[in-house]
């Protein structure tokens, strides 16, 4: 038997959509839900997955992600920006929600709004001789 694989999808905090919960498809069939700044966790088998995030009318663009068995996969999620990107809720409804792949925290450097986003992005003091 092949080994199960986790795909974890984490979703930022952010002021819009904030009550609203992000329904999760895997392969174009609905598996779950993920709420503001919380993630949910889906069983999954080993092999490529097509997911897309849906909310109401608008949704992600579909993400193909790779499942190794016995590994965990990350994705991470919010809303495509705030206020000055609302046009995306009508002019782009299928870009609305953002939905990247990810590594592990430190690989996420360009996350909106992280607090360690300007540790990451910095450039290293030089050390002193």
């Amino acid at each position: 038997m092949i080994d199960p694989t986790l795909l974890v999808i984490e979703r930022i905090h952010h002021y819009r959509d904030t009550i609203r919960k992000y329904h999760v498809e895997i392969d174009g069939e609905r598996v779950g839900a993920v709420r503001d700044n919380d993630h949910g966790v889906f069983e999954v088998a080993p092999g490529q997955h097509s997911v897309r995030l849906k909310l109401m009318w608008i949704s992600s663009p579909i993400y193909l992600c790779e499942a190794i068995p016995g590994a965990e996969t990350r994705l991470w999620c919010g809303p495509n920006g705030g206020l000055a990107q609302a046009w995306r809720l009508f002019l782009a409804p299928r870009t609305a929600i953002f939905l990247r792949g990810s590594l592990g925290p430190d690989d996420l450097v360009d996350r909106p709004g992280h607090p360690d986003d300007d540790a990451l992005t910095s450039p290293e003091a030089e050390p002193e001789s």
